[in-house]
């Protein structure tokens, strides 16, 4: 019967009344939340065990894997010298053989 009437006392009050006590109790609540969290993280990051969690995760290690990988071996490349005659002949083939794919393009 209390509650009955704690309602209907509530129900008679003015609208700014009810909204204030809306708002206190949202506020008291969202604060227990938090401070319910906030404990509750506490300890959890208290317990936390590194070594257990990254052997939980299951990753690799790269260190071993990467000295089982094959070497890969490049083979060298050597330019030939060329002087400056050589070159000028050079760039004048590849500007024929440029424009010769042009006008092959337009046909």
């Amino acid at each position: 019967m209390k509650a009955k009437d704690f309602l209907k006392k509530l129900q008679s009050q003015p609208e700014s009344t009810k909204k204030i006590i809306l708002w206190s109790v949202m506020v008291l609540v969202g604060l227990l939340l938090l401070i319910f969290w906030l404990n509750s993280t506490k300890s959890r990051i208290k317990n936390f065990q590194k070594e257990d969690f990254v052997r939980d995760l299951g990753i690799p290690d790269l260190q071993e894997d990467i000295g089982k990988m094959p070497k890969i071996e490049f083979p060298e490349i050597t330019m030939p010298e060329l002087n400056e005659e050589e070159l000028k002949a050079l760039d004048e083939e590849l500007e024929g053989a440029g424009s010769v794919q042009e006008s092959e393009g337009s046909i």
